[in-house]
């Protein structure tokens, strides 16, 4: 099985295990809003990275409901 989300109440929490996933998943959830007509805060939204110390990455820029949200990382 594969957990790739979990929620309660009005918040929700996204995991995936690639740059490409989590670009993907939010994208759903995206479409998911504009479709129901919800409203996600941008503002409020955090990204957390984990890597090995010997990665060498950038910071990718993800996007929710088309606006850049990642201005920092955790």
């Amino acid at each position: 099985m594969i957990v790739n989300h979990l929620l309660f109440a009005d918040d929700a929490v996204v995991f995936a295990a690639s740059v490409k996933g989590l670009q993907r998943l939010l994208d759903i959830c995206s479409n998911f809003a504009i479709s129901h007509n919800v409203v996600l805060n941008a503002t409020k939204s955090q990204c957390l990275i984990t890597k090995s110390k010997y990665d060498l990455i950038g910071y990718p820029v993800f996007r929710l409901c088309g606006a850049p949200y990642t201005e920092s990382y955790k």
